[in-house]
């Protein structure tokens, strides 16, 4: 038991006493409501008396224990949801499903293809050729595309589909009509984002 549950207990007791000035109690009622109602949050108890009696047009005379537990509840889940703060849009959310298959089925299509094609095309990549001077994917480091970034196997799908010219690669990203790499689900290449797998 805290320090201040007894002086809770007393505020709550005011608070009804004062809303409720006519409603009376045997002992074993007595006993049976403190039973029940000492244990709960005091100040959320005490905002479930208030709100009762304004909503019972400032009070028939009596407390129904039910209803102020009802209240208590609704109190409660009210202060709750305030100290959580509001609930995500889950149309502004990713679906994290989505993207991790679509991180998976891009990873299978790099490791099908022809292993020398794979090693050229991130090689052009690293090297910034051609269209490849304006991003840089992060975790592009060796043979492994295991362990590339979603970013990095896309772009070498896109170089193997779309094989890099000398002329005007480095500008084809503006031209209209073009196609951009697959990204996964996870954003246009060029995005600054560090680390593009998924957040769990």
């Amino acid at each position: 038991m805290r320090i201040d549950d007894t002086d809770n207990w007393a505020q709550t007791k005011d608070v009804i006493i004062g809303l409720y000035p006519k409603w009376n109690l045997t002992v074993e009622q007595a006993k049976a409501f403190r039973e029940e109602f000492q244990p709960l949050w005091q100040p959320a108890l005490r905002e479930a008396v208030r709100r009762l009696w304004l909503e019972d047009k400032f009070g028939s005379g009596t407390l129904s224990p039910g209803r102020l537990k009802a209240m208590y509840g609704r109190v409660r889940a009210e202060n709750e949801a305030v100290q959580r703060g509001p609930d995500p849009d889950p149309e502004r959310e990713p679906d994290r499903e989505e993207i991790r298959q679509s991180h998976e089925h891009l990873l299978r299509r790099v490791l099908l293809a022809p292993i020398s094609a794979v090693t050229a095309a991130a090689q052009r990549i690293r090297e910034g050729a051609g269209r490849w001077g304006w991003i840089r994917p992060q975790k592009s480091d060796g043979d492994n595309p295991t362990k590339w970034s979603a970013m990095m196997r896309s772009a070498v799908m896109y170089e193997m589909e779309n094989p890099s010219t000398e002329a005007a690669d480095a500008t084809d990203s503006s031209e209209p009509g073009r196609d951009k790499p697959d990204t996964g689900g996870v954003g246009e290449p060029g995005d600054s984002q560090e680390d593009d797998e998924p957040r769990g």
